[in-house]
């Protein structure tokens, strides 16, 4: 299930949205980007408060867009990284209590978490991921392997079937 917008898609409605605050492309990019979000913010948070997070991580974006310099980053770091942000303010708010992750995400390195976070739940492919995060595709592609190796080991170390 992945998102309906390409890449440039997504800048190119961010840009139209900030100039002269075009609300139709402000409707559009909101609705582009909640199902990312909420996915997102489902896959780390208790569910009672994973949709009211990601509706505030969405709408601090569209209004940062007021802000943001025409040059500055992608839109998908920008909501990557304030939705990121949203889930760690969250997770401190409430003594540190997250969603139980999947099995077996919990002995990932961050990194390799994120990645597969992206990809497989948020639906991202390998080119918006290493956006969102800063990274190379390649180096998206190389974590998501690894990840997945991690887990397929965890997966049959339990006893459970290997991915």
């Amino acid at each position: 299930m992945r998102p309906s917008f390409r890449l440039d898609s997504f800048d190119r409605l961010a840009a139209a949205a900030s100039r002269g605050g075009d609300r139709d492309a402000m409707s559009r990019l909101h609705a582009a980007i909640r199902p990312m979000a909420i996915r997102r913010c489902r896959a780390e948070l208790d569910p009672a408060v994973a949709d009211s997070v990601a509706d505030g991580a969405c709408l601090s974006v569209l209004h940062m867009l007021a802000d943001r310099p025409a040059a500055g980053e992608p839109f998908l770091h920008l909501l990557n990284t304030m939705t990121s942000g949203m889930i760690t303010r969250t997770v401190a708010a409430s003594c540190g209590r997250r969603a139980p992750l999947p099995a077996g995400l919990e002995v990932l390195r961050a990194r390799e978490r994120d990645v597969l976070i992206l990809r497989l739940i948020v639906g991202l492919g390998a080119e918006d991921t290493a956006t969102s995060l800063s990274r190379t595709p390649g180096e998206v592609l190389l974590d998501q392997h690894r990840g997945l190796r991690t887990l397929r080991g965890v997966l049959a170390d339990r006893g459970t079937v290997p991915l």
